[in-house]
């Protein structure tokens, strides 16, 4: 077997793992965020920005596992409903995920706004995380 078709196959393994760590930290860090907003102390929002900084950047290769993982090809993604529909919920994470990630490094926590921002992100991320798991549970279980 070429070292293509081995890496192929550890990805289809590793994708259903590595998907669930992001996962775990999407929802930690809204979970900091809200006990940072009830109890002010900077500690949970400096927790709550690691939490969603390692859980952004173990999304990527998360993704292209996915990706390998539903045949590395758009035409076959799109040619099966319920493909499409998790890559569609994926995608729709990784964007939400950028611009809060953008939000993250360009906001400062003494803006008006920031409270509101950030746990509103927070909160978009989790509801995007469970539709692409809904349908990522739908493909698996039927």
């Amino acid at each position: 077997m070429d070292p293509v078709e081995q890496t192929q196959k550890f990805l289809l393994v590793f994708h259903p793992m590595l998907v669930h760590f992001p996962v775990a930290l999407y929802f930690f860090e809204f979970a900091l965020l809200t006990v940072w907003i009830v109890k002010r102390d900077e500690v949970f929002l400096r927790f709550a920005k690691i939490s969603f900084f390692l859980g952004f950047t173990i999304s990527f290769p998360a993704m292209f596992a996915g990706y390998q993982d539903a045949g590395a090809s758009l035409k076959h993604i799109f040619a099966h409903e319920l493909i499409k529909d998790h890559f569609l919920a994926a995608i729709t994470l990784l964007v939400f995920c950028c611009i809060h990630a953008l939000l993250w490094i360009k906001l400062k926590s003494d803006h008006p706004r920031f409270k509101v921002i950030q746990l509103a992100g927070s909160l978009l991320i989790c509801i995007a995380v469970m539709a692409a798991g809904y349908f990522g549970g739908q493909l698996v279980y039927g």
